[in-house]
């Protein structure tokens, strides 16, 4: 597993604490403390009881919403979350051979496309 949505809560396990995104969160003088981006990418949803979605979720009662801005004035052209591995890991122990992500959005969204990067 990669991540746990199920774990995110609006105690000390807030999403945006492990998926960075345009607007940080906190003050630089009181961690947990993150500036931001600079994209124009926003995760969470202040709505819930995990800051997660609870509606929209494919095996679980959580996933994670990211509304973006490509044409933010002052941001970049371009939306980016950013989770950080903390351990390495060996990708294909136990055989692992694929990785699967999914997404859902609108259709007006069907010509912008996500990217993966590993290095």
């Amino acid at each position: 597993m990669i991540d746990d949505f199920e774990d995110y809560d609006v105690g000390d396990n807030q999403i945006w604490y492990s998926w960075h995104n345009s607007l940080g969160y906190g003050a630089s003088s009181f961690p947990p403390y993150s500036a931001g981006n600079d994209t124009g990418a926003v995760v969470g949803d202040e709505t819930t009881n995990s800051y997660c979605e609870e509606f929209i979720v494919h095996g679980g009662t959580k996933s994670m919403p990211m509304l973006y801005d490509n044409n933010k004035s002052g941001f970049s052209m371009y939306s980016e979350v950013e989770f950080a591995l903390t351990d390495a890991r060996d990708w294909t122990d136990g055989g692992v051979s694929d990785l699967s992500l999914w997404f859902r959005g609108l259709t007006a969204n069907a010509r912008k496309y996500s990217r993966m990067a590993t290095d």
